[in-house]
């Protein structure tokens, strides 16, 4: 068994749809295939030290998908966790996990991607945005704060290309400082943390060394941030015009979503869209009005984000449990009734908005971590509120775990190292026909369903068959996984309410005794 493809993008031309190109992450590897030509390319390439990654037996006539491969020993370089395009088509921005970078890549005519830049970050990246003009990403990390980044790197900017985290400064403690207690005086809870934080203020002092290259903050949240878009809207003003405004959409792990202006006004927050009792993770535009966001809620909640009023929640729990039972072909059922309390709740991995225009036949598409369909209802329906909205299925075989939209299709990358439903048990081998890690679908409007697209699934052979050997189980599962660990414990419940309630100076009455 090998590395899923985690991420998936597709470069949709649609004055030439014969040379769209599809970006896939398997691991530390991002593969680029023409739908067109099939012809694909691998980065980054072999070395000394990164050899072969596979080898084609050619002593059959059997499809490349089917032959046997060596798989590769990819240990020690960083797995790719976002990718994101330029509206030109011309370069590719990707993020790697363990060296917190930002990578922006040039894709050649011939299809073969070439690094530009790299620049590594305080905080692992966590969303990517890249404006209109394709001058500039915002990038925004799990520290909560977003920056402003050039595309292309300056000339005079010192960073080197060689990916190195960010250091500290040494600073030398207080030699006078004094704790005022020490173990052996701690009784409570708030002794404890008193002398917590007489510890901290005895350590040195660190100090973050300041980025060599050019940047700019542009806003901060007070919690891990999740997922950012930018989007242009026309405005009115006084005088009864309208203009182009720019607004960053963010969301965090505080169930807030932030509605802040556009550079370079970006400190001015706008609104708040307030609702969720659960942590947001994916938000997405349903039209250029309406915003449709999902987490750790059993609901997707539907937005008019400017005015940051909610217009209608929908439960996604119970079509989950509804299917739960299905076992269609290549299909694992899902457990009927979950032991653990991570696998009774939901965390919503991904919000598409599916094809890009507008219709009738616009659908909505959701993704649920650990969870081998993919949830689909109509766009139409879904943004007014005084119709009811059906949800459909469709069953992957396999863990969903990112999925493109190419026009009126879409390429679903399924995770087929894991048992469907689990997000830590590996597939035993059997006999049976393997599940393709890419499939793709079309939406039929008689059917009022979606099916596979055989002659797509067709052109997605190449890219199936390429494999990457595990090395790491466990990084591996961090890669895929992980939305779930967004969820608050019950410890961090209780000490939010504590600090609530030092704050304002309530108590629960019936908590005093002898009253």
């Amino acid at each position: 068994m090998y590395h899923p493809y985690q991420r998936v993008r597709i470069l949709y031309d649609e004055a030439d749809p014969g040379e769209n190109i599809l970006l896939a992450a398997s691991g530390p590897y991002l593969f680029s295939l023409n739908l067109n030509t099939r012809r694909i390319s691998k980065w980054p390439k072999e070395t000394a030290e990164n050899p072969d990654i596979h080898r084609e037996n050619q002593n059959d006539g059997e499809p490349p998908e089917k032959r046997r491969k060596t798989a590769p020993k990819a240990s020690g370089l960083p797995n790719f966790i976002k990718i994101a395009v330029t509206n030109d088509r011309k370069h590719v921005i990707a993020v790697t996990a363990e060296d917190k970078c930002l990578r922006v890549l040039k894709l050649e005519d011939s299809g073969e991607l070439r690094e530009l830049s790299l620049r590594c970050m305080p905080k692992r990246p966590c969303a990517i945005a890249i404006t209109p003009d394709d001058q500039t990403i915002l990038c925004g990390d799990k520290f909560g704060d977003v920056y402003e980044i050039p595309l292309l790197q300056p000339p005079d900017d010192s960073q080197s290309s060689t990916p190195v985290p960010p250091t500290h400064s040494e600073d030398v403690p207080d030699a006078n400082f004094v704790p005022q207690a020490s173990d052996l005086t701690v009784h409570s809870r708030a002794n404890r943390r008193a002398l917590e934080a007489q510890r901290k203020q005895k350590a040195p002092l660190k100090t973050k060394e300041p980025l060599k290259f050019t940047h700019k903050l542009l806003l901060g949240h007070a919690s891990i941030l999740t997922d950012m878009l930018f989007t242009t809207i026309e405005a009115k003003v006084t005088d009864g015009s309208t203009q182009l405004r720019n607004y960053i959409l963010t969301s965090d792990r505080d169930e807030h979503i932030r509605v802040s202006r556009g550079p370079p006004q970006a400190h001015v927050i706008e609104n708040y869209c307030l609702g969720h009792k659960e942590f947001v993770n994916k938000i997405t535009l349903l039209s250029p009005e309406v915003l449709v966001s999902g987490g750790g809620d059993d609901e997707l909640f539907v937005w008019k984000w400017r005015e940051g009023q909610l217009v209608r929640t929908i439960s996604i729990h119970q079509t989950i449990s509804k299917f739960a039972g299905e076992s269609p072909d290549n299909t694992e059922e899902l457990p009927e009734s979950p032991a653990e309390e991570r696998e009774a709740k939901i965390a919503v991995t991904g919000l598409w908005t599916v094809p890009r225009g507008t219709g009738p036949n616009k659908q909505v598409l959701v993704a649920c971590e650990g969870v081998p369909k993919l949830i689909h209802l109509s766009a139409e329906a879904l943004g007014d509120p005084c119709t009811t909205v059906e949800l459909g299925v469709i069953s992957t075989g396999g863990n969903v775990l990112d999925v493109t939209v190419l026009g009126r299709d879409i390429i679903v990358s399924v995770d087929t190292y894991h048992q469907a439903g689990s997000v830590d048990t590996a597939r035993q081998d059997n006999a049976e026909e393997p599940i393709a890690r890419l499939q793709a679908y079309r939406y039929s409007a008689d059917a009022g369903r979606w099916e596979r697209n055989a002659a797509l699934d067709k052109r997605l052979q190449k890219c199936n068959g390429e494999v990457i050997e595990v090395v790491d189980e466990k990084s591996m599962r961090d890669v895929l996984y992980g939305v779930e660990n967004l969820r608050k414990r019950p410890d961090e419940i209780a000490e939010e309410a504590g600090g609530m309630i030092a704050s304002t100076g309530i108590r629960n009455p019936a908590s005093r005794k002898g009253s």
